[in-house]
C-alpha cells in the first residue's frame, strides 16, 4: 500500500494507527497496530490451519484506524481465491 491516509482518506495529512483484519469462513486474523503513520508497513503472517471450506471463495482484509475510544473502518477488500496461486515463478502445477 502506497500512502494508507491518500489512498482510502485523501489529502488529509492526519496520521492514523492502522492495523489488518484479515477474514475467512469462521477465522479471523489482526496484524499489529502501527502508530501514528501513513505508510504502515508489515511484516506479519497470518496463517489460517483449517481447511478451506469448499463454499468460500474469498478472503476479507479491512483496514482499520484504531482510536482510544472506538476503532473506525478505513476501507474494505476482497480477494477472489481462485485468483490466488500457491505456485511459484508461473508453475501451473502441470508436470511435464
Amino acid at each position: 500500500m502506497a500512502n494508507v491516509t491518500k489512498a482510502f482518506i485523501g489529502d488529509n495529512t492526519a496520521l492514523i494507527d492502522p492495523y489488518v483484519v484479515v477474514s475467512f469462513f469462521k477465522q479471523m486474523g489482526r496484524t499489529s497496530t502501527q502508530k501514528s503513520t501513513a505508510d504502515p508497513v508489515w511484516n506479519e503472517q497470518i496463517v489460517f490451519t483449517e481447511m478451506f471450506p469448499p463454499l468460500c471463495q474469498r478472503l476479507k482484509i479491512q483496514l482499520w484506524d484504531e482510536g482510544s475510544m472506538n476503532d473506525v473502518a478505513i476501507g474494505t477488500h476482497y480477494v477472489d481465491l481462485r485468483r490466488i496461486s500457491n505456485d511459484q515463478d508461473g508453475d501451473k502445477g502441470q508436470e511435464s
